[in-house]
């Protein structure tokens, strides 16, 4: 079987769940697996003379919607190639909350067959209200456990006992559930003070991890903070977000509740999307023992059993750390953790390809082949590997670190107003 990865990356390294995610259909799909990068190749060449079974729209591609209509536009004009092709197409959205609308305007034009989403079943109808046609729905996680990844260290040399991390000023465009990320920092860093604890507890940006960095840091935590990745607001067409961002541009001083009040009274909290985030599941692998707030983590996690829970009004805070310092419960969460997440196989990459393979093609869908097709295409399948494995490098050795200071360089040209406008100029007639 032939399947066409569709990805958009110049990034690197990435998050440990998106490259993990890269990564899954061509280690255990046991398929022939084309990779496409969108940001790299701008038609098919040679590969559409080629017959696929199957097409993956991934996350890592699906996530360019963050870049607004225009961009996602541009970016899909890449794939009229694909359009054409008579595959299987399957597609992976997350972030659905955000312009929900681009997705459905995506998947009515390319038609495709099954959406794998990460919101509950009930919201469905909800976040995809622009669909015109009938596709198969199935539920998955955001992230699954990397099998690759076996960070565990003795709890004697383990720093920290309390860690946690999330990145950036907090947002309203999340709704009050997605700012519980922020609040429970703050909760515990205050309430730590007061105790001989060591904590590594921050939302600063510079204080972030990427790549395997992250599991170093979780196998130095005893425990770590968590809550259900998620939020109480649908922005179907992004207008939601521009009405925050304009409103802290004239009021840069407001706090999360005025903003809230005065640009997302109507939205907030009229649906809920809540999911088990990858880095339950990492804290899990590393045997780090997670304190989350109460919540439904898919079904997976259960209180007590995999997690010291609090409650969302962080009430309870005060037992929560006396049961932290007398460590007595930990072991027993961390080796059910283990034993159920971990060890059971049932929530790593390996069973999650092979889910979404049995699904996507239950009703058949594969080309037979000749044995001189068959030949053709293992090579074009090595050729097309060299050429994504240079675009990996390239990305690696010359792109991402460009990325990296093209920020400091904006700051330093917004400085000349005429230059600057000469290159926005530019930049625009290039596209």
């Amino acid at each position: 079987m032939n399947i066409l990865f569709v990805y958009y990356n110049l990034q690197h390294p990435l998050r440990p769940a998106l490259s993990a995610g890269l990564d899954a259909f061509p280690l255990y799909s046991g398929h022939r697996v084309f990779m496409w990068n969108a940001a790299l190749r701008r038609n098919l060449g040679f590969l559409q003379r080629l017959q696929f079974d199957l097409i993956v729209f991934s996350t890592v591609f699906l996530s360019q919607h963050w870049g607004g209509a225009e961009h996602f536009a541009r970016v899909t004009r890449r794939l009229r190639d694909v359009k054409r092709l008579d595959a299987v197409k399957i597609a992976f959205p997350q972030d659905e909350f955000y312009c929900a609308d681009l997705y459905s305007e995506f998947f009515n034009e390319f038609r495709i067959d099954a959406i794998y989403s990460v919101a509950g079943e009930e919201t469905w109808p909800h976040i995809y209200r622009r669909l015109n046609y009938t596709p198969r729905f199935y539920r998955v996680l955001t992230g699954y456990i990397d099998e690759r990844q076996m960070y565990s260290r003795p709890i004697a040399h383990r720093q920290y006992d309390i860690g946690y991390r999330t990145i950036g000023k907090p947002t309203p465009v999340y709704g009050t559930f997605g700012f519980r990320k922020w609040l429970i920092a703050d909760r515990f860093r205050d309430a730590c003070q007061r105790r001989p604890l060591a904590i590594n507890i921050s939302t600063d940006d510079r204080d972030k991890f990427v790549g395997d960095e992250w599991y170093r840091f979780l196998a130095d935590c005893k425990y770590v903070l968590g809550v259900e990745s998620g939020t109480s607001i649908v922005d179907y067409d992004g207008s939601a977000t521009r009405a925050v961002h304009d409103y802290l541009r004239i009021n840069p001083d407001a706090t999360f509740e005025s903003v809230v009040k005065d640009c997302l009274a109507d939205a907030d909290g009229k649906l809920v999307i809540r999911a088990l985030g990858p880095r339950h599941l990492e804290a899990c692998l590393t045997a780090t023992c997670q304190i989350l707030v109460e919540g439904e983590y898919n079904g997976v996690l259960k209180p007590w059993k995999h997690y010291i829970p609090i409650k969302s009004d962080f009430s309870d805070i005060e037992m929560v750390l006396d049961i932290v310092e007398k460590d007595d419960r930990r072991q027993d969460i961390v080796n059910n953790a283990w034993r159920d997440i971990v060890a059971s196989g049932h929530y790593n990459y390996r069973s999650f390809v092979s889910y979404v393979l049995e699904t996507a093609m239950s009703s058949g869908g594969i080309h037979d082949r000749s044995g001189t097709r068959q030949w053709r295409e293992s090579f074009a399948y090595a050729w097309n590997c060299a050429l994504d494995g240079g675009g990996r490098l390239a990305i690696r050795v010359a792109v991402a670190p460009w990325y990296r200071l093209a920020p400091i360089l904006r700051r330093l040209l917004q400085r000349f107003p005429v230059l600057w406008s000469i290159l926005l100029t530019v930049r625009t007639r290039l596209r």
